[in-house]
Order: structure tokens, then sequence, then C-alpha cells
């Protein structure tokens, strides 16, 4: 999982350094889609463990994460902030990881940085209805 963040974060550190260059954004996309079928390749037929679907589901968001990044280097650049949604709790995570609400306008708002990680870590629940989810907020 180490090595696949610090592949896909290389990828995308790679596009951010050079945004006006199409080239090089393009071979950081097709390099994402190459590593995401071997990905698929790597666990097909693997046995359905909370282990397997972590580290595929980490995977997955390494990846999402650098297409994010790929990406941003083609909007004007803005500082976004992010919310984070509890699939296991069906709310909306806290400022400082303090808790849950429902309520919108109490939901923390968190860097990229820092909600890509509360993601990845997510992962390793080894359930879709343990993870964590980021949206950009309003």
């Amino acid at each position: 999982m180490s090595a696949a963040s610090d592949h896909y974060t290389r990828l995308a550190t790679e596009a951010q350094a050079s945004p006006d260059d199409k080239d090089r954004r393009r071979w950081v996309l097709e390099e994402i889609q190459r590593d995401t079928a071997r990905d698929v390749e790597r666990f097909e037929g693997a046995p359905f463990t909370g282990k397997t679907v972590a580290e595929y589901m980490g995977c997955q968001a390494v990846a999402i994460t650098a297409l994010a990044r790929v990406v941003a280097t083609l909007l004007p650049a803005r500082n976004f902030e992010f919310l984070l949604w509890s699939h296991k709790h069906s709310m909306w995570w806290r400022a400082d990881a303090r808790g849950y609400t429902s309520d919108l306008g109490e939901a923390g708002r968190y860097t990229e940085v820092e909600a890509t990680k509360r993601v990845v870590q997510s992962a390793f629940h080894g359930h879709y209805s343990q993870t964590t989810s980021m949206v950009v907020a309003p």
C-alpha cells in the first residue's frame, strides 16, 4: 500500500510541477490507467478477505487522489476544503475528527492531505460500509 501511495504521489507531483505540459499530464493519466488495470489483474481471483479488500480499496483511493491532483492542474488555483462522510455512521465528521453530525453546517472542514489520509485509513476496515468518503465542501 505504501509503495502504491508513493508511486501515485510521485505521478501527481510530476503533473502538478508542469501544469502547462499537456504531454506530461497525458502520460501521468495513462500511467494511472495502466496501474489501476494492473491492480485489477493482481486482485482478480484473490481470496475475499478484509485485508485483500482493504488493500484494493486503498490502491483505488490513492489512484483517485492522484487523478484529482492532475485534474486540479486544469482548474484555476483554489484551496479546496473537504467534508468527510462516514458510511459507518451515516453522518459527517466533525472538525478535528471529534465525533459525527447529521448537520452539514456542523461538519468539519479538512485539507486535501488530511481528508485523503482519513479516507485511506478507513479503507483498511475491509468493508465499504465502514469507509469514509471525501466531498469538496460547498
